[in-house]
């Protein structure tokens, strides 16, 4: 499979609803779940409001240059290396990495940089994409992060095969 679909793949499974919302709402206090089904469901805004949702909390590339004007929690991914399991390119396993970005207000109230972890390994782990094996956990580590933040990196090994 193409980088690209894989990216586009992996971008579809992280336009889930309960992803968006640890991603979006920031907590009130220490009471406020980000999961309350009282909240909007982030899914049923206007499609110019969801996709300038989406684009500022989910991003393909490594964007910090607003973190320090924003309060936010972000996750960036995109792929990591890539090993050809026969001669084939595009019968690869691919390395896919998700650096989750959150800010010290959020990680204070509620654990926010492990829920968003836990919720993107559901989402992720054991399943199958881009190929017919299934997705692999590879490694979970602190990463340097902006002032004021915290970081994990996330990363997954998307097999065409089990072995």
């Amino acid at each position: 499979m193409d980088l690209k679909d894989f990216s586009i793949e992996v971008e579809n499974i992280l336009k889930d609803e309960e992803l968006l919302r640890l991603l979006h709402n920031k907590p009130q206090n220490r009471l406020d779940d980000p999961l309350d089904e009282s909240k909007p469901n982030i899914l049923e805004k206007d499609d110019e409001e969801l996709w300038e949702l989406i684009d500022f909390h989910l991003i393909p590339a490594i964007k910090i240059d607003d973190l320090e004007e924003n309060q936010i929690c972000r996750i960036f991914y995109y792929a990591g290396n890539g090993a050809p399991t026969n001669t084939n390119y595009l019968f690869s396993n691919q390395e896919y990495i998700f650096d989750v970005l959150v800010h010290n207000d959020f990680q204070i109230m509620d654990k926010r940089l492990e829920m968003i972890c836990d919720r993107l390994n559901d989402l992720i782990f054991n399943k199958r994409v881009g190929g017919i094996g299934k997705t692999l956990f590879k490694r979970r580590h602190p990463i340097n992060a902006p002032k004021n933040y915290m970081a994990f990196r996330l990363i997954y090994e998307f097999c065409n095969e089990n072995f």
